[in-house]
């Protein structure tokens, strides 16, 4: 079972004939914002969200005050997420940097002006879901995937891997991200679309249904 969203991954031509997508698993977490976040998240203009949620950075320091410098060269405020990079450690707040921490992505995505994260599927499918440009800074393995994927749809500007990323590069990919109205158009096309589905429904009726095959005697699957 392929559990990607159709549109953000959807299953390749060359899958296996028993290859089955259920558009990706959804978890609705509840949660609220401190009066702290609430107030900064309700100045405008929106901030630009940064976290490389379970990545661990392994120049954490450096990158995250790139990042920062990026974000205020282009106007904008800073949400800061530590992660396990501990992104929270190396900077301090300010009147325009906001740290949060374990806060779930549909509290703080729909009202950001862009997410800059390592492109991880959650979190690329969260951010398409709230309707938010997305700048991917991708450190391994299938993160690389889903960059290539936020640049071929257009929902954000061309990947920038953690290694290159300099205060210059950063703040151009961010600008764009902001700025470009065909981003905008396709993030907002896409929005509700990736927003109106959820796989994990369609999973469990076809992990049912091959348990029922099994216990039936078929073999060849579904």
């Amino acid at each position: 079972m392929l559990a990607a969203d159709r549109d953000l991954g959807p299953l390749p031509d060359d899958a296996p004939n028993g290859a089955v997508s259920t558009d990706a698993w959804v978890l609705d977490e509840p949660g609220t914002l401190d009066a702290r976040a609430e107030a900064f998240l309700q100045q405008a203009p929106a901030p630009i969200y940064i976290g490389f949620g379970s990545m661990v950075a392994p120049r954490a320091p450096e990158l995250v005050a790139q990042a920062v410098a990026a974000v205020r060269a282009v106007g904008r405020r800073a949400v800061i997420a530590g992660g396990w990079a501990s992104l929270d450690r190396h900077i301090s707040e300010a009147g325009d940097v906001l740290i949060v921490d374990n806060v779930p992505h549909s509290l703080i995505f729909p009202r950001a002006a862009a997410a800059v994260h390592h492109g991880g599927a959650g979190t690329t499918t969260a951010a398409a879901r709230a309707g938010v440009p997305q700048v991917l800074l991708p450190h391994i393995l299938d993160q690389y995937y889903w960059a290539h994927r936020v640049a071929a749809l257009g929902i954000g500007p061309p990947a920038l891997p953690i290694e290159r990323v300099t205060v210059e590069l950063l703040c151009d990919r961010i600008s764009r991200a902001v700025n470009d109205p065909l981003i905008r158009e396709q993030v907002n096309r896409l929005a509700p679309l990736v927003g109106a589905r959820n796989g994990v429904t369609a999973a469990v009726e076809h992990i049912e249904a091959l348990r029922l095959c099994d216990r039936e005697g078929v073999s060849d699957g579904l």
